[in-house]
């Protein structure tokens, strides 16, 4: 039975089959060791927080929680959590969270205390950048698998975590170890799991052991899948392209995460750990959505018949390792109860990569060859086997495309020179001729031709639409130099001295280890030329890429202390520390164009002795770089205090300060090059160039270069002729060289201008919070907590120039601020309550673009001057900065329940209920753009926040065997309708037009459940989306873009052309997946 369920696993590659293998196998172990086996198990039924442990904005989820709810990203964390959602960027995924009406940087991302890359937040860099899907903006992510416990932190508060954690806070920490060798020295799991929404297969092993005074842990995951299928994936045609395309663009996303931590306990109250966390998530596919690149024909389908040109495949990933070591401290001294000393160095790489070439094998334009011509030794024969003979063919055609075809005089003859089949097929219309002409040399590479052997060329006269073969005749590629007589098609090996004869020179070419052959030919008479007939297509296909990486490396090291003390009746839980890190941010931008496939037609090019495919060889760009490199440097120190002040309050007070700094990192060679574009006269200014007055030219026949003191009178002074002549040369060159000269120097002025300015932030931020627990049954809890977020180093340092859009640094920026006051009141009894509570939180010095109004440039040469609106070659250039200018507000209220219905009956053991309720209202004040009284004029205004998610609501209804054995979750989550009043278009200027895609209201029911059948085996199963609605988050519809190339739709009054049929045609691909299910099998001992 064991060998058959083996054969199983390999015969079945994906899916359901594969897991039902999968399950068998690990029920026939459980069987095999359901005797021997004496440790106990891991249950998946996450225990219920005691309400003794909430904390006012807090939600705390354990990885028996995740496992429950069939976790496996970033969006399964928060789907049944209300006021906190993933933010989608398309292509490139999830991009961090939005929580209290900002998102992305402003809501804080830690891995076991460490920031994680953020994104290139300048809103500059996104308007000009993050549209076209050049980069991968977007902030990374983790395996769930590695998790122990998640703290989902609403509301500001940076004593937690430090800058960035403005709106809230993901804290993650991985697995150790210790979480699963209680009383035990060795566990195992094994996980396995489908989910059909992106057709994904998972494989997780989890080892743990110890042995003596060392313990270990491997967690290794591997995740491969698809694209997330929108809802009605599969009956949208998959050949459109463009933004009217319905269908989610095709991707194969591959996940893998390696965490390993080996402890020492060198006694019980001293350890020693070292961590590796290694996670990949790599994901391949094509772009079909890019509005750009059209490599199937049209943009509403494929016609099978027409070629195929090149194709945007993608090549992204996000990578994150981590090595770090760790030293605790259990002894009880004066200054603390355990210490902690940790050291981390973790490099991220988000990485956006495209490939542009055509993948359509001999579809694509390149191989096209409908005569179906194939070389025999050095015989170019067609598809019959035949030797070509090319030959006169006339044709009737429309003179022009949309002329009448039924009117005669419409019809116009032509003749062209093609071949014919057997059959009297003719190849001439589809059959491009491509000839090599006179001075245009045949090079063939010597692998694929038999070099020794001989080349036939064709003898054709072209006289407008009169054209006429003469014949044929053979080189012999073994004989340097031929002559061959016009008309006659005579070959000679020595010079006839005769003008009636064009010569052909073949020669020899080795390059990179292969050999070739090169036919040059001069002399050819007017309209009389000498050909080679090749098929239609290029015979070689190029692909040019793109490739473009953020990195993010950290260097942190960190000290974390804590100590209980009672101090008359107070109960001091003490905890405090300080942290200290190095963070370099870079970018590195990679182009180029390499050759990818050839066939034997291939044109072949001497460059200069490099033999390539095409007019160029394949070619790198040097690197280039849009953000200037910045080393920041960040210190902190930090101090908690929970005290317990009696049996009915306990207050709670953080406090902690931060100091960031900042320094440009930029090597003149050695760092990727800024483009001279995006420097020159932007903050220094070029100066104008004066050119020297020009000396008299020194001539030769000058008297005064003559003894005699007249031309050619007694001797000529050479050396002060040449003296004068060198002066006069310096100055012209140096009148010539100097604005060439003055602007590059401009542009090192430039960067040295920004290199030199290293701005320094700090910020103390500061809790304090009460518990009352007057009664019993009711606690009241009240926090008030601040938060900041530190300027990121584009959006002090980044800088554009274009007439519709330059932007300058602002290395004066402030950090942002947000305070929040929270009030909660929890009804409870034993583990079952009700939590009310309403919160505010007030953001200030929000750093966002501002128009600067319009400036002058005068482009002269070499130079952009300075000019005055008017002056004659003035253009005027619109210019924006980042500064510190908006507030906003954000008030709401949030329902939280969880009632185990065995308070009210014994008969209802195992049935639970909850409930939680999000509501929330923000607004920006800030400035905008309004045209007034015949001008622009910058007006103060109020406008909406994007990012606050609409209303929510979640109802579960649970029942859980009192055995354990299965239970099972109901969730419905109602989402109501995104209101045009509550958002705005970020790219109107005026800050008056509401977002054009809106989310409308939607109900959606999910089933989840476990069983165990045996000891040790648990299987899971879960339905989403059970009554298959059709719908679309807010989260996605705010994703979707006005202008660019990348999630774009088709727009509303342009339906009829780029392929759209509809309004808004190509907004279905942002729906969510329609019914799916999750399997899951996990055995664990």
């Amino acid at each position: 039975m064991s060998t058959r369920k083996h054969n199983c696993l390999q015969n079945n590659k994906r899916g359901v089959t594969k897991l039902f293998c999968y399950s068998l196998l690990s029920l026939s172990i459980s069987n095999a060791l359901a005797e021997e086996a004496t440790l106990g198990t891991i249950n998946v039924i996450d225990s219920p927080e005691s309400v003794q442990n909430h904390k006012v904005g807090e939600t705390v989820k354990t990885s028996k929680t995740l496992e429950k709810q069939q976790v496996s990203d970033t969006r399964d964390l928060v789907k049944y959590e209300t006021g906190i959602s993933v933010v989608e960027k398309g292509r490139m995924g999830a991009s961090g969270y939005s929580v209290r009406g900002v998102d992305e940087n402003r809501v804080n991302i830690t891995i076991d205390g460490l920031q994680q890359a953020q994104t290139l937040s300048s809103q500059g860099f996104k308007e000009l950048f993050e549209g076209y899907g050049n980069f991968n903006n977007t902030r990374n992510g983790i395996e769930v698998e590695t998790v122990k416990q998640v703290n989902l932190a609403k509301g500001s508060d940076s004593t937690k975590v430090g800058s960035g954690a403005l709106g809230g806070a993901v804290i993650f920490k991985t697995k150790d170890a210790r979480d699963f060798l209680i009383g035990k020295d060795f566990y195992y799991k094994f996980k396995a799991g489908y989910a059909s929404a992106n057709n994904e297969d998972m494989f997780s092993h989890t080892l743990a052991g110890r042995y003596k005074d060392f313990d270990a842990l491997l967690v290794r995951t591997d995740r491969d899948g698809t694209n997330l299928e929108n809802f009605g994936y599969d009956k949208f045609d998959d050949n459109v392209q463009g933004r009217s395309r319905q269908k989610a663009d095709p991707y194969t996303i591959e996940k893998a995460s390696t965490l390993i931590k080996l402890g020492y306990n060198l006694n019980e109250n001293n350890r020693f750990t070292v961590m590796y966390d290694d996670y990949k998530n790599h994901s391949r596919g094509n772009d079909f959505s890019y509005t750009l690149a059209l490599g199937k024909g049209d943009t509403t389908g494929w016609n099978k018949d027409t070629p195929e040109t090149d194709l945007r495949h993608t090549n992204d990933s996000s990578k994150r390792r981590n090595i770090a070591f760790s030293y605790e401290n259990y002894d009880e001294t004066p200054l603390w109860d355990s210490l902690k000393l940790t050291v981390s160095s973790q490099k991220i790489t988000q990485k956006a990569r495209t490939d542009d070439y055509c993948d359509g094998g001999d579809n694509c334009v390149q191989f096209q060859n409908p005569a179906g011509l194939r070389l025999e030794g050095n015989t170019i024969v067609d598809k019959d086997g035949k030797a070509i003979s090319p030959e006169v063919i006339t044709t009737k055609r429309l003179w022009i495309d949309w002329a009448d075809p039924n009117d005669p005089t419409n019809w116009i003859t032509s003749s062209d020179i093609g071949l014919k089949d057997k059959n009297g097929n003719k190849y001439n219309a589809l059959f491009e001729k491509v000839w090599q002409e006179k001075n245009k040399d045949i090079i063939l590479d010597c692998s694929i031709w038999d070099c020794n052997g001989n080349f036939t060329l064709f003898d054709i006269t072209e006289r407008g639409d009169d054209k006429r073969v003469n014949g044929q005749f053979k080189i012999d590629l073994s004989h340097p130099n031929q002559w061959v007589k016009y008309g006659t098609q005579e070959v000679v090996n020595q010079d006839p001295q005769d003008n009636n004869y064009a010569k052909f020179i073949v020669s020899d070419i080795r390059d990179n280890g292969k050999n070739y052959k090169k036919i040059s030919h001069t002399g050819a008479e007017f309209d009389h030329y000498y050909y080679t007939l090749f098929p239609k297509g290029s015979g070689f296909t190029q692909n040019t890429y793109k490739d473009r990486d953020l990195n993010t490396d950290i260097k942190d090291i960190r000290l974390d202390l804590t100590k209980s003390l009672s101090v008359k009746d107070l109960d001091l839980n003490l905890g405090y520390g300080v942290a200290y890190n190095i963070s370099k941010k870079s970018m590195v931008n990679r182009t180029g164009v390499t050759s990818i496939k050839e066939k034997w037609y291939g044109w072949l090019y001497d460059n200069d002795g490099k033999i390539c495919f095409g007019s160029f060889c394949p070619k790198s760009e040097p690197d280039e770089s849009f953000l200037l490199p910045v080393e920041a440097k960040s210190g902190s120190l930090y101090f908690t205090n929970n005290t317990q002040v009696n049996d009915w309050l306990g207050l709670n007070a953080s406090y902690r300060y931060d100091r960031v700094s900042y320094k440009p990192e930029y090597i003149d060679g050695v760092t990727p090059k800024l483009p001279n574009d995006m420097l020159r006269n932007m903050v220094v200014k070029t100066k104008q160039f004066i050119p020297k007055p020009l000396p008299k030219e020194p001539k030769s026949w000058d008297d005064e270069y003559w003894t005699g003191g007249a031309y050619r009178q007694g001797e000529f002074l050479k050396e002060k002729f040449n003296s004068k002549k060198a002066e006069y040369d310096a100055v012209v060159k140096a009148n010539e060289d100097g604005p060439k000269l003055l602007a590059e120097q401009n542009i090192k002025d430039n960067i040295n201008y920004l290199a030199s300015q290293k701005p320094k932030f700090s910020h103390s931020s500061y809790s304090l919070g009460a518990t009352l627990d007057p009664q019993d049954w009711l606690r009241i809890q009240t926090k008030y907590s601040t938060g900041f977020r530190a300027p990121t180093s584009d959006e002090l340092y980044f800088t554009f120039k274009h007439p519709d859009f330059t932007i300058f640094p602002n290395t004066d920026l402030k950090p942002e601020t947000a305070k929040t006051k929270e009030l909660a009141f929890t009804f409870y009894k034993n583990n079952s309550f009700i939590t009310l509570s309403g919160f505010r939180t007030d953001y200030r010095h929000f750093i966002d673009l501002d128009f600067k109004g319009d400036r002058g440039y005068l482009k002269t040469g070499f130079q952009d001057l300075a000019c005055a609106d008017g002056q004659q070659g003035c253009h005027n250039y619109r210019t924006w900065q980042n500064v510190n200018q908006d507030k906003a507000k954000v008030v709401g209220f949030e329902i939280n329940t969880k009632l185990f219905l065995e308070e009210l009956s014994t008969k209802l053991k195992g049935f639970n209920v909850g409930y939680k309720y999000t509501h929330q209202k923000g607004k920006v004040t800030g400035t905008a753009i309004r045209h007034i009284a015949g001008e622009d004029q910058k007006v103060s205004v109020e406008y909406p926040m994007n990012a606050i998610q609409p209303n929510k609501h979640i109802v579960s209804i649970g029942y859980i065997d009192p055995n354990d054995k299965f239970g099972l979750d109901l969730y419905w989550t109602h989402v109501s309708a995104k209101e045009e009043k509550d958002t705005v278009d970020t790219f109107d200027l005026a800050k008056q037009r509401p977002n054009k895609y809106l989310s409308k209201g939607f109900d959606v029911f999910d089933v989840v459940g476990f069983y165990k059948p045996i000891k040790h085996l648990t299987l899971q199963a879960g339905v989403y989306n059970l009554l298959n609605k059709d719908y679309m988050t807010w989260e996605n519809a705010r994703s979707i873009r006005t202008f660019g190339t990348s999630n774009m739709i088709c727009q509303r009054g342009n339906v009829k052309s780029l392929g759209c049929n509809a309004a808004d045609q190509g907004i279905e691909r942002f729906h969510s997946p329609e019914r799916n299910f999750k399997l899951n099998v996990q055995y664990e001992f």
